[in-house]
C-alpha cells in the first residue's frame, strides 16, 4: 500500500516547519521543536525527515541498502547489532509499510485527551462570555506562567534537559510495546482494576447516610490513599489535578513535598510579642515559611530558596547539618563510620573553597531572578568536591595521616546525667612518636571531668567537632530533599544503611567516574535539618517535611483549591511555590533573630511617656535605621510569594 497523497502532504508540512527552525545559531534545525509543534514523538519526526531527505544518517543508508536487498527488519537489526525498534526509526516510510503515519493507540488516546481538554477550556470561555461565571474550573490563572515555564526547559550546566511525556512515550517506543507489556502489563492491569474497585467502594461509602465504625475507618483510608481529603498534596492524584489544570500534569517532577522553614532561636515572651506585634507573626513563635517543592530539589537549591524566602542576600557562609541524635544514629557514634559516609551524606573536611562556592556566580542584574534560576529544576550539581570517588580519596589520605597517631585522648565533662560533653579530642602521640600528656580542663570550673583513650576510628563522632578548619558534619548539598528528609523516619543504624545502598556504592566505585550523574544517595532517615547562615549573626532555620498540608488548611491559611494550584504550578514550572508566610522578611547583618527584634522595636518606637526631646531622638533613630535597612540591606516589607 503506497503512502497516500494526504500523508505526503503532511510530511512536507513537517519538513517545511523543520527547515524554518534552522538559523545561524542552530544550522542543524530542531527536531524537538518540530515534534512539539505537531504533537508528535521525536522519533516519528526523525523518520519523516529521513523520508523527505531533510536529514541523513549512516545507519539509514546501511539499513536502506539491506532493505532493498530483501532483508527483514529483524535481520537488519541482527546484522547491525541494534534493536528492531531502532532500525524501524531510521528507515524511511516506504510503500511496504502499511499505515505508517497512524498513531499508536496510546498516542491517539493522548491526542484525544488533549483535544478534549482544549475543547473543554474553549467551551468554558464561551459559556462565561455568554452566561457569566458557571462555576466550572477556570484555567486562565495559568496564563502568567507562560514565560516562566521556559526557564525549566532551558538547558544549562546545572539544568539538564527536562523529560516530557513525549520523551517517555519515545522511550516506550524504543523499548517496544510488546516488551513493555511483558514487563509491566500484568502489574498495570492489576493496578487499574484495583483502582476501579476502590473508586466504586469509595462512591458507595460516601453515598451512605450512616456508617459503621469499620466503614468509617475504611472510608478514611481510601480518601487518604487517593488524596481526597482537605490538605492533600503529595497524595493528590493526577486525575484531580488535571481537572483543575485543564491539561495533563507534566511527566516530571514525579513527586512534590511540603517544606516548613522556621527560624529557630530561644526567645523570651517579650521578644515573641514584638514579632507578633510588629513582625507579622500570627501562627507560631517565630518567622516561618511553608512551601511546596519538587521532591528531588537538592540542598544547594534549597539554600538559594531560603535566601529568597527570608530576604537575605547570599553574602555570608552557610551549611546544612543534622540534629545531633540523628548524626550519632547514622554514624553509630563512631568516627570510622562517619568516614564511610563522607561523600554520601557528609562533605569532606578537605573540600576546596572553589568547590564550596561553585554555584555563586552572581555578577549583576536582578538578584531575585538569579535566585529563581538557582532553585528551578531539573537539577544537576557541578560541585566536584562532593563526588563520592573524590571523597573516598580524601578519607584514605585522612586515615593515612593519623595512622602513626591513631590513639586519641577524649576529654569529657559531665554537668548532669543528661548533659555529658566532649571537650577535646587530641592524639596520644605527636608526629615524632613522643607521648603527649593527658589533656586537662582547669578552665572548666564545674562538672565532673575524665579522659578516655581510644583508637581514632572508634572515637565518638562528636570528638570531630572543631578538629578541622572546615566542619566535618556539613551535609553534601547535591543531596535531594527526598533522599534525606522524611516525615516518618526509621531508626536505622549506619551499618544497616550501608547494607541497603551497598550495591550502588560498588557500582560507583567500579565505574571509576566521578560524574554528577553517577553518585551514591542514602535513604531518607531524618525528620528535620538545620540550615545555618552567617555564623556571626547565627541565623538557624529548622527544616521539616510532610507529604500533605492538613495543618495549613485546618488553620484556614490555604484552601484545597489554592493548594491544588500551587501543586500544579510547582510541577509545571519545576520550582518551589510559596504556600503560606508567617512573619516579615529579615535581612543581613542585623544581629540574628534577637537583633531583628531590636530592629523592629527601633522602627516602631513606643513614644508613650517620652519627653519631646526623647520623642525626637526616637524618631531620628527610626529614620536612620530604616534608611540603613532599605539602602544598605535592601530590606523590604513584602510577602515572599514565589
Amino acid at each position: 500500500m503506497s503512502i497516500s497523497e494526504k500523508d505526503w502532504k503532511f510530511m512536507e508540512e513537517v519538513a517545511s516547519y523543520f527547515r524554518s527552525t534552522k538559523d545561524k545559531d542552530n544550522p542543524e534545525g530542531s527536531i524537538r521543536d518540530t515534534a512539539i509543534h505537531f504533537d508528535l514523538s521525536r522519533n516519528k519526526v526523525r523518520k519523516i525527515l529521513i523520508t523527505t531527505g531533510d536529514i541523513k544518517n549512516e545507519l539509514t543508508e546501511e539499513a536502506e541498502k539491506m532493505r532493498r536487498e530483501g532483508m527483514s527488519v529483524e535481520a537488519i537489526a541482527e546484522r547491525l547489532g541494534v534493536s528492531t525498534a531502532t532500525v524501524s526509526i531510521y528507515l524511511p516510510y516506504m510503500d511496504t509499510i502499511k499505515d505508517a503515519l497512524e498513531p499508536t493507540p496510546h498516542a491517539q488516546a493522548v491526542r484525544d485527551y488533549r483535544a478534549y481538554q482544549q475543547m473543554r477550556a474553549k467551551n468554558q470561555v464561551q459559556k462565561k462570555n455568554m452566561e457569566g461565571d458557571t462555576g466550572m474550573a477556570d484555567t486562565s490563572w495559568k496564563d502568567e506562567w507562560i514565560k516562566e515555564k521556559k526557564l525549566s526547559y532551558t538547558v544549562t550546566d546545572t539544568r539538564p534537559e527536562r523529560t516530557t511525556w513525549d520523551d517517555a512515550d519515545e522511550l516506550r517506543d524504543m523499548i517496544g510495546d510488546p516488551e513493555v507489556l511483558r514487563l509491566f502489563g500484568e502489574a498495570q492491569r492489576v493496578m487499574t482494576q484495583q483502582t476501579a474497585d476502590d473508586e466504586s467502594e469509595l462512591a458507595a461509602l460516601r453515598g451512605k447516610s450512616e456508617l459503621t465504625e469499620e466503614e468509617r475507618t475504611r472510608l478514611t483510608a481510601l480518601e487518604r490513599e487517593y488524596g481526597l481529603f482537605p490538605g492533600s498534596l503529595g497524595h493528590r492524584r493526577a486525575k484531580e489535578l488535571e481537572a483543575v489544570s485543564g491539561e495533563r500534569i507534566p511527566f516530571e517532577p514525579r513527586e512534590v513535598l511540603h517544606l516548613h522553614l522556621e527560624l529557630t532561636d530561644w526567645l523570651s515572651d517579650e521578644k515573641k510579642d514584638v514579632l507578633r506585634t510588629h513582625g507579622g507573626v500570627k501562627y507560631g513563635d517565630n518567622i516561618s515559611r511553608d512551601v511546596v517543592v519538587p521532591a528531588d530539589i537538592p540542598l544547594y537549591a534549597v539554600h538559594y530558596l531560603i535566601q529568597r524566602l527570608f530576604g537575605w542576600q547570599n553574602s555570608h557562609l552557610h551549611k546544612f547539618e543534622l540534629p545531633e541524635e540523628k548524626l550519632k544514629m547514622i554514624t553509630d557514634n563512631r568516627v570510622g563510620m562517619w568516614a564511610q559516609y563522607v561523600g554520601i551524606i557528609f562533605r569532606s573536611p578537605y573540600m576546596s573553597e572553589e568547590d564550596e562556592f561553585w554555584a555563586d556566580d552572581y555578577e549583576s542584574g536582578s538578584f531575585k531572578n538569579w535566585l529563581t534560576r538557582k532553585y528551578t529544576g531539573p537539577y544537576l550539581s557541578q560541585c566536584h568536591g562532593e563526588g563520592y570517588v573524590s571523597c573516598i580519596h580524601d578519607m584514605q589520605a585522612m586515615f593515612k595521616d593519623v595512622l602513626q597517631k591513631r590513639l586519641y585522648y577524649i576529654l569529657y565533662v559531665k554537668y548532669s546525667e543528661e548533659d555529658v560533653r566532649i571537650v577535646s579530642m587530641t592524639p596520644v602521640y605527636d608526629a615524632d612518636g613522643k607521648m603527649n600528656p593527658e589533656p586537662t580542663a582547669e578552665w572548666l570550673p564545674h562538672g565532673e571531668k575524665w579522659v578516655e583513650t581510644v583508637e581514632f576510628g572508634d572515637a565518638p563522632v562528636m570528638g570531630l567537632k572543631g578538629s578541622h578548619e572546615r566542619g566535618c558534619f556539613d551535609l553534601i548539598e547535591r543531596l535531594p530533599v527526598n533522599c534525606i528528609l522524611t516525615s516518618d523516619p526509621e531508626e536505622i543504624t549506619g551499618e544497616n544503611m550501608l547494607d541497603r545502598i551497598g550495591g550502588y556504592i560498588q557500582r560507583v566505585i567500579d565505574a571509576k567516574v566521578d560524574s554528577p550523574n553517577v553518585q551514591v544517595y542514602p535513604e531518607a532517615f531524618t525528620d528535620r535539618l538545620y540550615y545555618h547562615y552567617d555564623f556571626g549573626d547565627s541565623w538557624v532555620v529548622k527544616i521539616t517535611v510532610s507529604d500533605d498540608c492538613e495543618d495549613l488548611v485546618a488553620q484556614g491559611r490555604i484552601t484545597q483549591e489554592q493548594l491544588d494550584k500551587a501543586n500544579i504550578k510547582c510541577r509545571e514550572l519545576y520550582r518551589p511555590v510559596t504556600l503560606a508566610v508567617d512573619g516579615e522578611m529579615v535581612m543581613d547583618d542585623v544581629g540574628g533573630v534577637t537583633g531583628f527584634v531590636d530592629f523592629l522595636r527601633t522602627i516602631n518606637p513606643d513614644l508613650t511617656g517620652m519627653s519631646a526631646a526623647e520623642k525626637e531622638m526616637a524618631k531620628a533613630e527610626k529614620k536612620e535605621t530604616l534608611e540603613w535597612a532599605k539602602n544598605v540591606q535592601s530590606w523590604k516589607k513584602l510577602n515572599p510569594m514565589i
